[in-house]
């Protein structure tokens, strides 16, 4: 009887775990759902987007204002015969990273892209962040451009740091020159060196919005011939985070 009694209570308590999961809700008319691809990034119209729940990929309605990315978890609410996007649920935040592990030199004056500090984005739109931490000769300075996705709708990126023309010998002082500016993707701009071989640092950021998707990837070169060569050291970061 015991024996029996105690199947019992665990067959009951299996069963009520099951009811409670994810694929049997308590609430018959609603799901919890993964979206398989991303649809409508602009939030303008309507339509339908792959979902996969209880096991099944599924088109489901989406409303004018939603927007769904690959990947989202998503609230589903059954209306009538079909299911429909929830339309006040939160997208995740998704923050995408590479860092450099290795310095890499260069002697050349040719802006070129940095084989570690790119990303290649999806649909949406982020908030792209780079920390170069580097070292350049007085004259050699370091100069920087970006390469964006074809389609994106800002057309300028933010810089802080040593300013071009910092002191010889004090750029890694209070009393240096300093950058505060906004300017165009593909225009190169020039940060002072330290005179040897100090690391200096300074952060570049922009908002890149993009229907299509692409790569978004920091050049780079010397700003002049000089001796030491500008370097670009181990922990220099690029960081995009997903707002919309």
């Amino acid at each position: 009887m015991r024996l029996t009694q105690s199947a019992n209570s665990i067959a009951r308590a299996l069963e009520e775990n099951r009811k409670a999961s994810p694929k049997y809700p308590q609430n018959p008319d609603r799901r919890i759902g993964t979206v398989l691809s991303t649809y409508n990034p602009a939030g303008v119209g309507s339509g339908l987007v792959p979902v996969i729940f209880d096991g099944e990929d599924t088109a489901v309605n989406i409303q004018a204002g939603t927007h769904a990315f690959a990947n989202d978890r998503v609230g589903i609410n059954r209306r009538g015969a079909s299911w429909a996007i929830e339309a006040n649920y939160t997208t995740p935040r998704l923050i995408i990273s590479r860092m450099k592990t290795s310095a890499l030199a260069r002697s050349t004056q040719s802006l070129s892209a940095d084989p570690d500090i790119s990303l290649t984005l999806p649909t949406g739109t982020w908030l792209v962040e780079i920390d170069l931490v580097w070292s350049a000769g007085n004259t050699g300075k370091l100069a920087t451009t970006w390469t964006v996705p074809a389609d994106t709708v800002s057309s300028v990126r933010q810089a802080m740091g040593p300013g071009q023309s910092s002191v010889s010998g004090d750029n890694r002082n209070a009393g240096s020159t300093s950058r505060w500016g906004s300017h165009f993707w593909a225009t190169s701009i020039a940060f002072a060196g330290s005179g040897d071989t100090s690391y200096m640092t300074h952060r570049e950021w922009g908002s890149v919005s993009t229907v299509t998707g692409g790569t978004v990837t920091l050049n780079w070169a010397r700003l002049a011939s000089d001796t030491p060569a500008t370097t670009l050291y181990e922990g220099t970061t690029i960081r995009a985070t997903r707002i919309i």
